[in-house]
C-alpha cells in the first residue's frame, strides 16, 4: 500500500487518472461505496484530494445518492460516472488530415469489426495521430478496452441515441412522427437510467424490443458490450442528462449554506467570457479560426490594458509582464510602474479603467493542458501576513479548504457566499467573517505567475511531446 506521504506528493493528476481507471475498468462508473473501498485497499488517498478531482466535471459526473453521507464527501450510493471530452473523427480517412479526434473505425470501438485487416479505418491507436490526440485529453494510460467503455459512453456518434420524442406524448410511439421507421432507440429513458417511477405500469418500453435489438446489432457491438449494453447506455443518458449541470460536492461539516450569486447577462452573440479571454489554442500556435476567432489572440496567458479617454478604445501596457509579476502577490495593492502604476483594488491607472485579459481558469480544462489560467486563494490575517487557503500556516478550519476548492465553486457555479465552519466567505466583496465575533479579514484570488520564457521553455516542451 502507498504511504500517506507518498499520496501527499501525488498530483491531482495523477489521483484523475487512477479513478478514471477504475471506473473505466468496472463497466464505467461505480458508486461511491465500493470506489472508496478499492481506493482504500490500494492508496492512502486523502479526502479532499478526492474530493478535489472529483469535482472536475470534465472528467466525472457525480449523481448524488439518498443514503446519508455523514462525515463522508458524498453518500455510499452516489454514483460516479467517467466522462470524456475525446470524440472518434466522423470524416473519411482521406478528408482529414488533422483534427482534435481519434482517427479510428467506430465498429473497431463498438468491439466488432466486420472488415478486419480490409477495413479502409484505422484500427491503430498508435498511430502518430492518435498518440499525440491520447496525450492531449490524457488518457494515454488505459487500455483499449478501458479507453473503448470511455469512448462508448460519452461519444453521441458510436451508439444510435434513445429517441426523445418517443419518451413524449402519448401513443405506441409517444409524439415520435417515424414510429416504426425511426433509427433511433425506442425504450424507456427514465428505466434506463433507474428512475422510472411508474415501473411496471410504465407506458414505455423496458427492454429492447426486436426493432430496437435489430438497430444495435447493425453497429457491430461485441458479445462483452452486448452483454452490458443497459450500463453502457445508463452512463450515455447519465452523463447528457447531467452535462449542464455542475458538479461539485463540498462536505457537509465544511459548507452548510450557499447563496445564489447572479449570472451577468449578455444580448451579444460572442458572449463576454469569449471576448475578455485570450485564445489558448492562439498561444500553441494551433488556432485554425485565425482572424475570425472569437477570442482574444496573444502570445502570453494574459495580457494587460487600459481605457484610452476616448472610452472605447482598449490599448495595451507596453510593461504588461512587469505588472503581471506584481500582481500575482497578494500583498500588493498596486504594480511598482511609475508613472503608470496600476491600482489593483480598484482596477485604474491615473483615474483611467483597467483590465486583465486571460486564458481560462485550469479548473475548467483537463491537468493536461498547459498555459490556462492557475488561480490561488488567499487571505490576510491582523499582522498582514496573506496565507493561501489550504497550506501550512491556515490554522484555521477551513484548512480543508483548498485553492482549487474555492476556484471550483466561483468559476462553476452561481454561488456568492459559502460558510466554512465558522467563517463566512463572501465573493462579491471578497472577504471572509468569523460568525462569532464577526471580525472581517480580506480575500483576495491572483493567479500564479508565468513568464515570458516560461511560456516559451513550456511550449517547446509541447511540441517536442507531439512530435516524439
Amino acid at each position: 500500500m502507498r504511504t500517506l506521504n507518498n499520496i501527499c506528493k501525488m498530483s491531482l493528476r495523477f489521483i484523475t487518472n487512477v479513478l478514471t481507471k477504475l471506473l473505466c475498468q468496472h463497466q464505467g462508473s461505480l458508486d461511491f461505496k465500493n470506489l472508496q473501498k478499492i481506493l482504500q485497499e490500494n492508496y492512502s488517498c486523502l479526502e479532499k484530494v478526492v474530493s478535489d478531482v472529483l469535482s472536475d466535471s470534465s472528467r466525472f459526473v457525480i449523481i448524488e445518492g439518498d443514503e446519508p453521507s455523514g462525515n463522508l464527501i458524498f453518500s455510499p450510493d452516489t454514483l460516479i460516472v467517467a466522462k470524456t471530452s475525446l470524440r472518434v473523427c466522423q470524416s473519411l480517412p482521406d478528408q482529414c488530415e488533422w483534427c482534435e479526434n481519434l482517427h479510428l473505425c467506430r465498429y473497431f470501438v463498438c468491439g466488432d469489426c466486420k472488415n478486419g485487416t480490409k477495413c479502409r479505418f484505422s484500427h491503430n491507436l498508435d498511430s502518430l495521430h492518435n498518440s499525440e490526440v491520447l496525450k492531449r485529453v490524457d488518457v494515454m494510460y488505459l487500455e483499449e478496452e478501458e479507453l473503448f467503455q470511455l469512448l462508448l459512453q460519452n461519444d453521441p456518434y458510436l451508439l444510435p441515441e434513445v429517441c426523445p420524442h418517443y419518451n413524449k406524448g402519448n401513443g405506441d410511439h409517444g409524439s415520435c412522427r417515424f414510429k416504426a421507421a425511426c433509427t433511433n432507440l425506442h425504450i424507456c429513458r427514465h428505466f434506463l437510467q433507474d428512475d422510472c417511477k411508474f415501473r411496471a405500469e410504465c407506458k414505455r418500453a423496458h427492454a429492447f424490443d426486436a426493432k430496437s435489438t435489430k438497430i444495435l446489432s447493425g453497429k457491430s457491438l461485441s458479445s462483452a458490450n452486448i452483454d452490458i449494453i443497459y450500463k453502457i447506455y445508463k452512463n450515455k443518458l447519465l452523463i447528457t442528462h447531467y452535462k449542464d449541470k455542475t458538479v461539485l460536492k463540498i462536505p457537509e461539516k465544511i459548507m452548510s449554506m450557499v447563496k445564489d450569486r447572479p449570472k451577468k447577462t449578455s444580448t451579444n452573440l460572442i458572449s463576454e467570457p469569449d471576448q475578455n479571454e485570450i485564445c489558448l489554442y492562439f498561444i500553441l500556435r494551433r488556432c485554425h479560426f485565425r482572424g475570425n476567432c472569437a477570442r482574444v489572440h496573444h502570445h502570453l496567458p494574459y495580457k494587460w490594458q487600459v481605457l484610452d479617454r476616448d472610452g472605447e478604445t482598449w490599448r495595451d501596457f507596453p510593461n504588461g509582464e512587469d505588472i503581471e509579476r506584481a500582481y500575482c502577490d497578494p500583498a500588493n495593492d498596486k504594480s511598482d510602474s511609475g508613472n503608470q502604476s496600476v491600482d489593483f483594488v480598484s482596477m485604474t491607472c491615473q483615474g483611467l479603467s483597467v483590465r486583465r485579459l486571460s486564458t481560462v481558469s485550469s479548473i475548467t480544462r483537463p491537468p493536461n493542458f498547459i498555459l490556462t489560467t492557475e488561480w490561488h486563494w488567499y487571505w490576510k490575517n491582523e499582522q498582514g501576513v496573506w496565507t493561501e487557503y489550504g497550506q501550512l500556516g491556515d490554522e484555521k478550519d477551513e484548512a480543508t479548504i483548498t485553492s482549487r476548492t474555492l476556484e471550483n465553486v466561483y468559476t462553476n457555479s452561481t454561488e456568492n457566499e459559502i460558510f466554512l465552519s465558522n467563517y463566512k466567505l463572501h465573493f462579491k466583496d471578497m472577504y471572509e467573517q468569523n460568525m462569532r465575533n464577526n471580525v472581517k479579514r480580506t480575500v483576495r484570488r491572483r493567479p500564479r505567475f508565468v513568464s515570458a520564457q516560461e511560456v516559451e521553455n513550456k511550449l517547446k516542451r509541447y511540441i517536442t511531446t507531439i512530435l516524439t
